[in-house]
């Protein structure tokens, strides 16, 4: 299919073999043809229910218009384009056709299309989340299902939240800060150097610790170093162990100061507990309290990462679908169905 280069970039290279080998069958090969053939060959795909390939047809009409010197149409047609990716819930593709429609229309000046288009594009990339986690000794199985799942679950999101920025943050104790480290940042990315943030995620190993509680209180203010810009703003927090009180930290930090802080910023803590203790889940929950979060009790850690995608898609309206889908496809046990209740309220 003879779609914009700069379009095609971000729909995978399946699809295109797939689109290109039903086109070759279409008599008179008409996806070389004119625009009008052009709309024959999206009432086909339509008539055979092949949506993705319908709407990706209305984009090589948008660069057909646009060579034509008509960007005025070509315009309406890549928005058109982008409302029915929306609509069928390709968000990565309906983002960037909302960017294509956009340059059309700034060429042309119109103002009022302008602001509109740019609207749908900020409410489409508009999360910021940090990826917040324990690495002392005891969260070895936590991490390890992380880093497995980690390249997995930035190219997922991606996909669903377009624009989502993400960064990552561990922490230790006190006692470790010379040893090792007490805090590690990696601030937040976009979806082309996310493989940089792969790799920082995947270094991460469970060792040290000393008393029982670890420096979350700590976390909590380093959380407010990152540079929040988006509209929605979250924060996954991964332990297994509370934060220290005031008097037992080398900074006086007070968890729930910096939890205040936090909402103050209107971010948004989700706290994920790992191990079952009285004083962890009392804390934890407050922090989600306090900052308009959710607490969730999960002791089976390969489930972890499907549990940070469903609070990110929780952001965005999505996550509905995601849980249809794992459940499915039979990968949604009954204790994280229960978990994820709370998304369906």
């Amino acid at each position: 299919m003879d779609c914009d280069n700069g379009m095609l970039s971000e729909i995978e290279y399946e699809l295109k073999a797939i689109s290109d080998k039903i086109c070759l069958k279409m008599e008179n090969k008409a996806w070389k043809k004119a625009i009008n053939n052009y709309m024959k060959l999206r009432e086909t795909f339509i008539n055979r229910n092949l949506k993705l390939q319908a709407v990706i047809t209305l984009v090589s009409i948008a660069s057909l218009q646009d060579k034509q010197g008509e960007p005025e149409k070509a315009g309406k047609t890549m928005l058109q384009a982008a409302r029915e990716f929306e609509s069928i819930k390709k968000m990565g593709y309906a983002y960037k056709a909302y960017q294509r429609a956009l340059a059309f229309m700034e060429s042309l000046n119109d103002k009022d299309m302008c602001r509109m288009i740019k609207e749908k594009i900020e409410s489409l990339g508009m999360l910021d989340l940090v990826v917040v986690a324990d690495s002392t000794g005891s969260m070895g199985s936590a991490l390890g299902a992380i880093k497995k799942e980690i390249a997995r679950m930035l190219y997922f999101l991606s996909e669903k939240i377009p624009g989502v920025r993400i960064g990552a943050l561990t922490y230790r104790d006190h006692c470790d800060e010379e040893s090792s480290y007490l805090l590690k940042c990696y601030p937040f990315t976009e979806s082309q150097y996310y493989s940089e943030l792969t790799s920082f995620i995947k270094e991460w190993t469970a060792d040290g610790g000393g008393d029982i509680p670890e420096a979350v209180e700590d976390a909590l203010s380093s959380l407010q170093d990152f540079q929040w810009v988006n509209v929605k703003k979250i924060a996954i927090l991964i332990a297994d162990a509370p934060p220290h009180d005031p008097s037992q930290c080398p900074k006086k930090l007070n968890w729930r100061e910096e939890s205040k802080k936090l909402a103050s910023n209107e971010v948004k803590v989700y706290t994920i507990q790992i191990v079952k203790d009285s004083k962890t889940e009392k804390i934890f929950k407050e922090i989600a309290n306090i900052t308009q979060g959710e607490h969730f009790m999960l002791e089976n850690t390969p489930d972890i990462p499907d549990l940070i995608v469903a609070i990110a898609l929780s952001q965005v309206d999505l996550v509905e679908d995601f849980i249809l889908d794992l459940e499915s496809n039979g990968q949604l046990p009954k204790s994280m169905k229960e978990l994820l209740q709370k998304f369906l309220r």
